[in-house]
């Protein structure tokens, strides 16, 4: 029995050394959930009627923007500044622009 408690105790251990900081979590759901969708979603249906590969650059503007503006916001005192940050910001706009462009791919060839 002591074995058992003993492995679990090691990948607990494990899981802790390799989850990121709860600052780069919050980063990566506030990213996705909020900064992210305020572009994606108009984009989607947007999409829908007029299929334009520039819609693209809806997400991005509206992810991009909002964390860098935060960085530099942190970087004057009002933060915690940190170059992760913005990347874990950023972590859901890839799959976006991925399906984005697959939609209009659809549309305009389908």
């Amino acid at each position: 029995m002591k074995k058992i408690y003993k492995w679990i105790a090691e990948k607990a251990k494990w899981t802790t050394r390799n989850t990121p900081r709860s600052d780069y979590l919050a980063h990566s759901f506030w990213g996705d959930i909020l900064w992210s969708n305020i572009g994606y979603l108009p984009s989607i249906i947007l999409t829908l009627f007029i299929p334009s590969y520039w819609l693209i650059i809806l997400p991005i503007i509206s992810n991009v923007v909002p964390a860098g503006l935060k960085e530099l916001s942190d970087g004057n005192g009002n933060g915690n500044k940190d170059k992760y940050d913005f990347f874990y910001t950023l972590t859901s706009l890839p799959l976006k622009i991925i399906t984005l462009l697959i939609i209009t791919y659809l549309k305009l060839n389908g």
